[in-house]
């Protein structure tokens, strides 16, 4: 048997470093899962939220900085939608609140709000998720008032065992308490933040880009090479934002047509590439991503 040639044996060495990467990441993916869970559900306890309020007292009594803020929220599970008003409780009674939802469920979400006051329903297909939605209201401008918005959707993720948990840590982290809104809104003082999200949300291993490197690689293409893309991402898609940030996205001019129609798709869209450019463009933008400690959050330059 002759041995195999050069060739051969570069292909079996990619092959095996492949191989072992997904393994990698299918493994801590697990352990993430995992860790997630039974983190979640005693962060989310009335012990662990006592705990937090006490690590929150000295936002207690700060006084508010004059950042204009809002809330856009897609609503595709109307029944959450309590959860989304405690969020603007915590913001700001009199916070504009940008709902996007779908004229089938337009009515039972008018209807749930008629008393709620600074909320603006706006309808769009059912296509990209909260994505499309989301990158709609940015294209038509619909941000520009604002220093400060906060980006969150009734996700559930029923495939996933933890699926209501992410979202009720997303929603609590992000804006569940008055005192962690302060601290956040006092972080746009600072000019050249662009984006502010929960540092555990935040995911810079490859595996967490998926089946998505055809898509990102022609929208990072799209959107120019002013800098280096870096794996990094707010798994879920809740952050914070300053609007002017995303610019190079809304520079795109994407259209809700440019987007797969919803048919319960789990990875592999336009839309899942699309959410995982949000700190690129904030970086290209030439705006800071950090976590809601002020600390910097970077991503990692080792992708396929």
């Amino acid at each position: 048997m002759s041995p195999p040639n050069e060739g051969t044996t570069l292909n079996l060495q990619v092959f095996s470093g492949n191989l072992a990467r997904r393994l990698f990441g299918a493994i801590s993916q697990g352990c993430f899962r995992l860790a997630e869970v039974y983190g979640g559900l005693l962060f989310l306890s009335p012990f662990g939220q006592t705990i937090w309020s006490l690590r929150l007292h000295r936002w207690r009594h700060q006084p508010r900085v004059r950042v204009r803020t809002a809330i856009v929220a897609h609503v595709f599970y109307p029944e959450l939608l309590p959860e989304i008003l405690a969020c603007k409780r915590c913001v700001g009674a009199d916070v504009d609140l940008h709902i996007t939802t779908t004229s089938e469920l337009s009515h039972e979400i008018q209807d749930a709000l008629l008393h709620v006051s600074g909320v603006h329903i706006h309808l769009f297909p059912n296509r990209g998720r909260d994505i499309a939605p989301f990158l709609g209201l940015l294209n038509a401008g619909v941000f520009h008032g604002y220093d400060a918005v906060l980006k969150i959707h009734t996700k559930r993720s029923p495939h996933l065992r933890n699926g209501e948990i992410r979202r009720q840590l997303l929603f609590t982290v992000l804006a569940g308490k008055t005192e962690q809104v302060t601290k956040i809104i006092a972080l746009f003082e600072n000019p050249d933040v662009g984006m502010v999200g929960w540092r555990s949300a935040f995911r810079t291993h490859p595996s967490f880009m998926m089946a998505n490197w055809k898509h990102i690689s022609q929208l990072v293409v799209a959107m120019g090479r002013d800098s280096t893309f870096r794996v990094g991402c707010f798994e879920r898609s809740m952050f914070w934002f300053r609007p002017k940030a995303l610019e190079p996205l809304r520079q795109l001019r994407l259209a809700p047509e440019a987007f797969e129609v919803q048919a319960g798709q789990l990875d592999g869209t336009f839309h899942h590439a699309i959410e995982r450019l949000f700190p690129h463009a904030c970086t290209m933008a030439a705006f800071r991503c950090v976590a809601i400690s002020g600390q910097a959050l970077e991503g990692n330059h080792s992708f396929e």
